[in-house]
Formats: structure tokens, C-alpha cells, sequence
């Protein structure tokens, strides 16, 4: 005996994040304090649905700024189901 079932595909994960007014640039005052949010003007949004769209950030050091994790944190806050607004802050100072 066999079966036929058909299973429904609601949403796959086939869109990119996409980084509006990309590139991004800018400094940091050589005095500004630990805390202090030094970028948080960036729109990541997604086009998928459900978890799909979901949105996750993390630093990542390349071998020309090995320490840049250790200095700069993201903090991603949620702004609609599939669009963050990424904040950049100090958490160390050498």
C-alpha cells in the first residue's frame, strides 16, 4: 500500500538580507567613552517570511583588525518582522 501526502511549502530561505545605503563609514573620537554608540545608522531588512527573515549580527575579525570584536560590539534591535536597525557601541578601550 502507498500514500500520497502533499506538504505544503510556506517560505524558504532563498532571499539575501539586504544592507541599504551601503557603504558605511564612520569615526570615533579618541575620548569617546566605553557605552558610547558610535553607528547605528543602518537598515537590514529581509525578504523572507516567518523565521526565514529572521535577522541575526555578529562581529567578525579579519586578520587586518584582529581586535576590532574586542572594541565594538552590534546590538541589532527589531524594528519590523524582517527589518533590524543595527547599533555599534564601544565595550573596550586600549
Amino acid at each position: 500500500m502507498s500514500l500520497r501526502r502533499e506538504i505544503p511549502i510556506l517560505d524558504v530561505n532563498d532571499n539575501a538580507p539586504e544592507f541599504h545605503d551601503r557603504p558605511y563609514s564612520f569615526t570615533v573620537a579618541e575620548t569617546a567613552p566605553v557605552g558610547t554608540t558610535v553607528f547605528n545608522n543602518i537598515t537590514i531588512m529581509d525578504r523572507d517570511g516567518g523565521v526565514n527573515a529572521d535577522i541575526t549580527l555578529s562581529c567578525t575579525a579579519d586578520k587586518d583588525n584582529e581586535d576590532v570584536c574586542s572594541t565594538f560590539s552590534v546590538i541589532a534591535e527589531k524594528v519590523s518582522r524582517a527589518s533590524v536597525l543595527p547599533h555599534i557601541f564601544i565595550v573596550n578601550r586600549y
